[in-house]
């Protein structure tokens, strides 16, 4: 594995990439640089108070959360906030969107739906006991369910130690995963319809979100699992506060390769070439 660049003058505590675009939060603050482009960065302003979720979707567009109880969407070509949808009563800690739906997980343990067209709330959705504190949305053309018509299923991960996963289309809740035993840090789509998840159990953990099967138990980190990622091939990436990221095939093995950083590990995302960023409480770092 090649040596890291560390990206200099970077601070941040939530890091999107995008196809083009880069996009980090810190504070209140989110900033956007566009890669090929001129240097420099764009600010998006307007959260009252920390942003503590961030994702880019299609066509480009900045969803942002912050603990002012508000989700943001912003123009990646102006950057100016062309949405704000309101109705959490807490500050929102994750979002994920999909072609027709966006959707918010909150402190408040509910996670809301707005549509695409509407700032009107389309329902919320509860169950779990604690805060949500990420999700994702399982499903894809490959997947025998896909090829059935079904619609995917939004998984929510939440301090309670659980996974909940629920119909995108009828907006109705379907099971519960059952398996981490201290808080679930972070959930991911794989490329076959499986999901990854993370916690403060120090593991790593793929599940089958339609019958609730845990397929893999991944062990070998020493503390919390902040976050994870699917690669392209399903190669999974997990981050943790024992300062290291690993590697892990696709082939069955629960051996890993270790990159070792010098500080936790808080976020990992992947580029569509799987270029890696890997965000500490020190540094964003790319190979």
């Amino acid at each position: 594995t090649r040596d890291p660049r560390r990206l200099v003058g970077v601070k941040a505590k939530l890091v999107a990439v995008g196809h083009n675009t880069i996009c980090t939060a810190l504070l209140s603050v989110v900033k956007v640089w566009h890669t090929g482009g001129p240097p420099g960065f764009t600010k998006l302003e307007g959260h009252v108070g920390s942003v503590d979720a961030l994702v880019i979707g299609a066509g480009g567009f900045i969803y942002t959360g912050g603990c002012d109880a508000t989700v943001r969407v912003w123009s990646p070509e102006t950057g100016q906030c062309c949405r704000v949808l309101p109705g959490a009563t807490k500050g929102i800690a994750a979002i994920v969107v999909t072609d027709r739906t966006v959707f918010a997980g909150s402190y408040d343990h509910t996670i809301r739906a707005w549509g695409s067209s509407s700032d009107a709330c389309l329902c919320t959705l509860a169950g779990h006991t604690n805060a949500i504190s990420s999700l994702a949305v399982v499903g894809n053309a490959r997947t025998a369910a896909m090829d059935r018509g079904q619609d995917p299923l939004l998984c929510s991960g939440s301090t309670d130690g659980t996974i909940r996963t629920w119909d995108t289309g009828a907006l109705t809740p379907e099971r519960t995963l059952v398996g981490h035993t201290a808080a679930v840090r972070a959930v991911a789509a794989g490329v076959e319809g499986e999901l990854v998840s993370a916690g403060s159990d120090n593991t790593v953990r793929v599940w089958n979100p339609k019958n609730g099967e845990q397929l893999r138990l991944l062990l070998g980190h020493t503390d919390t699992v902040w976050c994870v990622a699917v690669g392209c091939d399903g190669t999974l990436f997990s981050g943790s506060s024992d300062s290291t990221i690993r590697v892990w095939g696709q082939d069955g093995s629960t051996d890993a390769k270790v990159l070792g950083l010098e500080a936790s590990v808080y976020m990992v995302a992947l580029t569509s070439h799987d270029s890696l960023y890997a965000l500490t409480s020190r540094a964003l770092s790319v190979w």
